[in-house]
């Protein structure tokens, strides 16, 4: 099973979207991207939601799920 990454403009739309979602934001199966989250982690799925693409760290971000992505193959 993959874990969920959220890519969201802040932390408050990651709130609102797993409230959306009916999902707890501590649950082990989704977390908030940030470049210090991403570190280690493999086999996930990627959830972009709300003002994402003006994240300041979102070069950092894609370049880890590169990595990410590549070392679940």
């Amino acid at each position: 099973m993959s874990v969920r990454a959220v890519i969201a403009g802040n932390y408050r739309e990651y709130l609102d979207w797993c409230r959306e979602q009916g999902i707890t934001p501590h649950d082990r199966g989704v977390f908030y991207a940030t470049p210090l989250s991403l570190r280690g982690r493999g086999n996930l799925a990627v959830v972009r939601t709300g003002s994402w693409r003006g994240r300041d760290d979102l070069d950092e971000i894609e370049r880890l799920l590169r990595i990410a992505d590549l070392a679940s193959a």
